[in-house]
């Protein structure tokens, strides 16, 4: 009867450290340049964004992930890489990589930039690419990721580039007046 008892108990930790680890993570804030506010979470293999202008108003944004992200991974990293003011944010968001056995991983992580429109009544994701990944091979350089006000650029500078494999590349995106990356 006591094994039973053990048996019990165990079982009922154990899930109660399985239902812990799924649950959502309290919100974080960053103060936006113009004054809003992003606030995230992450609850079930998305990120939450909520956008808080400067004038008080609130919109919401739900980032996806990609397989290379655990749907129970929270963001380790979020960050601000640019305005355009009422028109668009940059979002740098970064993840644990899921494990992979006996992978070399130089990263251990998982990154994607984010650009969201802010031009329609709801946010709108009009541009994302993985600017590192260990499961993917994605590497940033030191200088990776350089917003540039003055034309509403983003220069990404890889050591291994997503798009041409496994070589270095630089690329701007440009925002557009509609909140398109072109």
């Amino acid at each position: 009867m006591e094994f039973v008892m053990r048996i019990a108990f165990l079982s009922s930790a154990l899930l109660l450290l399985i239902l812990a680890s799924r649950s959502t993570r309290a919100q974080e804030s960053i103060s936006l340049p113009s004054g809003g506010m992003l606030t995230f979470n992450s609850n079930y293999g998305k990120t939450r964004f909520v956008i808080r202008n400067r004038n008080g108003a609130v919109s919401r944004f739900l980032g996806m992930r990609d397989s290379t992200v655990s749907p129970i991974s929270n963001p380790t990293k979020v960050k601000i890489v640019g305005e355009v003011k009422d028109l668009a944010l940059i979002v740098l968001d970064t993840y644990p990589s899921i494990p992979n056995g006996m992978s070399f991983c130089q990263a251990g992580q998982e990154s994607f930039l984010r650009v969201i429109s802010l031009t329609s009544k709801r946010p709108v994701e009009t541009f994302k690419v993985k600017l590192e990944s260990c499961r993917d091979g994605i590497e940033l350089s030191a200088d990776g990721v350089v917003w540039i006000p003055e034309s509403s650029s983003i220069r990404v500078h890889w050591m291994v580039s997503p798009y041409l494999v496994g070589q270095p590349e630089m690329r701007v995106f440009k925002i557009g007046i509609d909140g398109q990356v072109n």
